[in-house]
Order: C-alpha cells, then sequence, then structure tokens
C-alpha cells in the first residue's frame, strides 16, 4: 500500500514524529470544508488548491510547522489568529506550531478555511507589488557589499542568488537596531553565503537537516 501514497501522505510520513499528527489534523480539517481541493507539493511543501488556486499550505521543518493562507492579506481575521509577520517568528499565518495545542480550535479553522475559499469563488487574486523595484533590482548593503569583496566563496555565491534572495540578505542587516546585532547578522550572512544558503534557508526542506 505504501507505493500508492500520495506525495502530501510520503510528506507527512517523512516529517518529524511531533509534526506528523499536526499536518494530519491540518490536512483533515482542509479536506473536510473541501473534499474535492486538489493537493500538491509546490516549493517542496503540501499546497492546497481550489479552482487552480491556493487556498492554504502548510510546512514541517526540525521543531516546529507552519499553516499559511494564499490570500491572507484579503482575508477578515474576527478571531485574530493571523499574526503580522514581524511577531510571527515563522512562515505560514499561525506561528511556529510545535503541538495541536497551538491552533485555534477546529471550528476556527473552518471558518477561515471556507472565506478563503469564497475568496476564489469572488474572484480574488494575490496582490502582487509590480511597482516595487526592489524586488527587480539588487540593493546591497555597505557593510555586506565590503565583506563580500573581501571573501571570494562568498562574494561567488551570492552573485548566484536572484534579486530577491539578495535583497532580503541586505534587508535583514539594515533593520538590525543596534551596532552589535547589526555585525552578529553580517558574520552570520557570511558564514550561510559561504554555504549557498539563502537568508531563509532555515525554511527550505533541502537545508532543514543542517
Amino acid at each position: 500500500m505504501s507505493n500508492n501514497k500520495t506525495d502530501i501522505e510520503r510528506y507527512i510520513d517523512s516529517a518529524k514524529p511531533f509534526a506528523r499528527p499536526i499536518l494530519k489534523y491540518l490536512r483533515e480539517i482542509v479536506i473536510s470544508e473541501c473534499p474535492d481541493i486538489d493537493e500538491k507539493l509546490k516549493w517542496s511543501v503540501p499546497n492546497f488548491i481550489y479552482r487552480d488556486n491556493i487556498i492554504c499550505n502548510m510546512a514541517a521543518f526540525n521543531e516546529h510547522c507552519s499553516f499559511g493562507f494564499w490570500l491572507s492579506s484579503q482575508m477578515n481575521d474576527p478571531e485574530k489568529i493571523l499574526i503580522e509577520k514581524e511577531k510571527r517568528g515563522g512562515l505560514g499565518n499561525l506561528g511556529k506550531i510545535r503541538s495541536l495545542k497551538d491552533l485555534p480550535p477546529k471550528s476556527v479553522l473552518k471558518k477561515y478555511i471556507r472565506q478563503a475559499i469564497n475568496l476564489v469563488d469572488d474572484g480574488a487574486k494575490l496582490k502582487r507589488k509590480n511597482t516595487d523595484p526592489s524586488r527587480s533590482k539588487t540593493v546591497i548593503s555597505a557593510d555586506l557589499n565590503k565583506a563580500l569583496k573581501i571573501n571570494e566563496i562568498a562574494k561567488r555565491n551570492f552573485l548566484k542568488f536572484p534579486p530577491g534572495q539578495k535583497n532580503e540578505y541586505h534587508e535583514w542587516i539594515n533593520d538590525a537596531k543596534t551596532e552589535i546585532t547589526r555585525t552578529k547578522r553580517l558574520a552570520n550572512a557570511i558564514e550561510w553565503i559561504i554555504q549557498g544558503k539563502p537568508r531563509n534557508w532555515k525554511y527550505m526542506k533541502k537545508f532543514q537537516n543542517d
């Protein structure tokens, strides 16, 4: 029977033991609200697709799981479960999920999933910021640029990154509130870039065992 498992089921089976019941629970709730939902691995994580539109997705990492709504920016949040990016400390909208206790009640999750489905029925699409030049142009902080110049391996690897990943390093370093934090982030950045890792490598499946 194992050969007949879907990509999603194999993803769940390969997750850490703590993550499996969380992923199974979330999957069951999504399917219960939309039995004909399509399931696909996109960006190496499970995505739930309705009428060719992503409704939500989930992922498992070494110490937590995540769950997010594709159109979260257009959703109402009466239960205040959609955590702001600056506060959640992880991917998705529900923060770092380490156990079933970290999830909202099932009735609330169902209500939000139904809302996401209704958005697609109403023709809602993900709003892309085409006017933001920082996503297509590369911006490098002076400190990072200087550090790259004196490390040939880091410089070579950094040049291979797409503009978005280069800018993520720039923004992370520039957002530091103190000089100590800035120096620490710069050191971490060079260490990761030498290894060929983008800024958010911790959330990418191919780097999760590092």
